[in-house]
């Protein structure tokens, strides 16, 4: 993270991951977000920039966020999956630094990335926890919904 810091010139970034599918229930499991706010990221289809405020993960940034003015949320999965299996927070005291309006390109490039370069770490962990198979899951999910709707 001290990398995206200093590469990126981004003062403040947190992470969190969490299981994917049916693990997301397992009780007694403290995830890092309300089953509320990971259903708020799974629907993210590009990251989500603005002002701070009721926005998820944002508590994890340096100070819980408290100087933060403005920051982006990029939503990490593996290849198309539905589910998000993380969150990448990036903060700026810079108001204008992330806005609504801006292009987020490259944004989604770096979360592909981001997501990518974990993804194959965190592969053994989900084999190990019977998650493996959510990929494949969705492939025949996908695959179904396009014969539906030729």
């Amino acid at each position: 993270m001290e990398l995206l810091q200093e590469v990126f010139q981004v003062p403040q970034v947190g992470l969190k991951l969490w299981p994917l599918g049916a693990a997301r229930l397992e009780p007694g499991l403290e995830l890092p977000l309300s089953a509320e706010q990971m259903d708020r990221v799974d629907q993210m289809q590009q990251p989500l920039c603005g002002s701070p405020a009721q926005k998820p993960g944002v508590q994890w940034l340096a100070d819980r966020g408290q100087n933060a003015r403005s920051v982006a949320l990029l939503a990490l999965r593996r290849g198309i999956e539905p589910q998000a299996f993380g969150l990448l927070v990036l903060g700026s005291a810079d108001a204008d630094r992330f806005h609504a309006q801006m292009g987020t390109a490259f944004l989604q490039r770096l979360a592909e990335l981001v997501s990518a370069a974990l993804t194959p770490a965190l592969s053994a962990i989900w084999a190990k926890e019977g998650l493996a198979t959510v990929s494949s899951q969705a492939a025949q999910a996908a695959a179904v919904r396009q014969a539906a709707n030729p």
